[in-house]
Formats: structure tokens, C-alpha cells, sequence
């Protein structure tokens, strides 16, 4: 019997957690609507795939505009700002993390941005409105989702919070400054502004809820900003010829400092 008590005693102890801050997202959830938002993309594919010159039109141009010299720059600056910044991954994240500079109420704005489809959501609102600058945007958010799995399962980087190993590179921040990146295209600095705002206030909350690095945030943005300027171009209704914007992001580094450059060619 008092061996029974003692058992019983130690029973509550067993399965009890302490959380500090907000509690864990559910990371099974989490990847069920990563699924629902690809499945979203690839149903706002179809017009384009039933189309019998989809790879020429679709999928050739995009992987050339992505890896052109005029792309150069964007993976040198993403690669070097990636690789700056991981030695610093440490100290952000207990300076920044576990919502030290966000609440987890303002965090939750970014984080659902992109959980919830919404930037799906303008994908649709522009289908049925401005079906010429949807189809950039999604082809924009095709390529990075996909290039951001492939190096997810690739370098398999364990979140901070220690919950999986697909840290390397942040999927919501890439898909939100993707978007960002096609809607300035589009609509020029009073799309770009707000869409870039949000992009910004997603990957903080990714570092505030313990879900990224840094550098997984830095990697990200970049990569949602190639794919998104590759993304878009347009093709002529007569001849099927492919027409870029003549608009460009480009990194620039002076007295020290790296930063990015809109420039429109009139």
C-alpha cells in the first residue's frame, strides 16, 4: 500500500509541462495548412497549366530570370547577408525572442497573414479582377514554396523552439515578401508599401514566436524577393512573346551598410 501511494504521489508529475510566454503552436496543424495552401496554389494553377505551351511560357522563362546575371546579385546579397547574420542567431533570438519585442498579439498578425491564406486570398481577388497580374503572382508563389521546401528538407536545421527540423528558410516569410514583391510590381509603391509591411511584421513574428532564426528570416525574404521579381512577366496575347517589367530590385552597399533599391525604367 505505501508503495502504491508513493507510485500515485509521483503520478501528476509525470506529464506536466511549464510553459513560459505564449504556449506552442501545434506543429501538426501547422503543416496541415502549409498543405492547404499549396493545394490552394496549385488550383489557382490550372488555367495556366492547361495550357499546351505551360512549360515554355510558365516554367522555362521563370528558372531563367531566377538564375540570370541580372539575378546575381540578389542570391549574392542573400547569401551574404544569410551568412553574416547566423553568427548572431543566438543572441537575436534571446534578445528578440519569445515575444521580448512583439507581443504575442502583434505577432499573431504576421503569423496569420500567411497561416491563414492571405495573401492566397488577394491571389483571388486579383484572378477574378486582374487575372494579368495573378498569374505572376502565382507563378511568384509556386517557385518559392517550392525552393524553400527543397532546402528545408535539404539542410533539415532544427527551430529554436526545438519543435522540427525545417527551420532553413522561413516558408511564411518567403511567401510573404514574394507576394510583397509581385503586388509592387503590380501596383507600384501603394501596394508595395503596405504588402512589404506586412512581409517585414511576418518575419518578426516568426523570430518572436520562436519558430526561426535570423537567418532563417534573412534567407527568406530574399528568396521570396528573386522569385517573385523572376515571377513576373507577362506574355502578349497575339504572339505568346514573353515582356519583362522594366523594374528591378537591386542590393546596394555604402559606408558600411547593405541595403535595398526599387528602381522603374520610364
Amino acid at each position: 500500500m505505501a508503495n502504491q501511494q508513493r507510485t500515485q504521489a509521483h503520478l501528476p508529475h509525470q506529464n506536466t509541462k511549464i510553459f513560459f510566454g505564449s504556449r506552442p503552436k501545434d506543429d501538426k496543424k501547422d503543416g496541415q495548412m502549409i498543405k492547404k495552401i499549396f493545394a490552394a496554389i496549385l488550383l489557382l494553377s490550372f488555367p495556366l497549366c492547361a495550357k499546351a505551351s505551360f512549360y515554355s511560357e510558365q516554367i522555362s522563362p521563370t528558372l531563367e530570370r531566377g538564375f540570370s546575371k541580372d539575378a546575381l546579385p540578389l542570391w549574392s546579397a542573400g547569401i551574404l547577408a544569410t551568412l553574416l547574420i547566423e553568427p548572431l542567431n543566438k543572441d537575436i533570438q534571446d534578445q528578440y525572442g519569445n515575444h521580448q519585442l512583439l507581443s504575442a498579439e502583434q505577432s499573431s498578425w504576421g503569423d496569420h497573414y500567411i497561416r491563414y491564406g492571405g495573401n492566397i486570398l488577394i491571389t483571388l481577388v486579383q484572378l477574378y479582377f486582374d487575372p494579368e497580374n495573378a498569374y505572376p503572382h502565382i507563378r511568384g508563389l509556386f517557385f518559392t514554396g517550392a525552393f524553400t521546401h527543397l532546402l528545408k528538407v535539404s539542410v533539415n536545421e532544427e527551430r529554436p523552439n526545438h519543435s522540427d527540423h525545417y527551420s532553413f528558410p522561413s516558408g511564411h516569410t518567403s511567401a510573404a515578401f514574394s507576394s510583397a514583391t509581385s503586388l509592387a510590381y503590380a501596383y507600384g509603391w501603394k501596394a508595395g508599401v503596405p504588402a512589404f509591411s506586412m512581409a517585414l511584421l511576418t518575419g518578426a513574428s516568426r523570430i518572436a514566436d520562436d519558430m526561426h532564426w535570423a537567418s532563417d528570416v534573412v534567407a527568406g525574404a530574399f528568396l521570396g524577393v528573386i522569385w517573385g521579381q523572376a515571377s513576373f512577366y507577362k506574355l502578349t496575347s497575339t504572339s505568346g512573346k514573353i515582356t519583362g517589367e522594366q523594374s528591378h530590385w537591386m542590393p546596394t552597399y555604402e559606408k558600411g551598410q547593405l541595403s535595398m533599391s526599387y528602381t522603374y525604367q520610364f
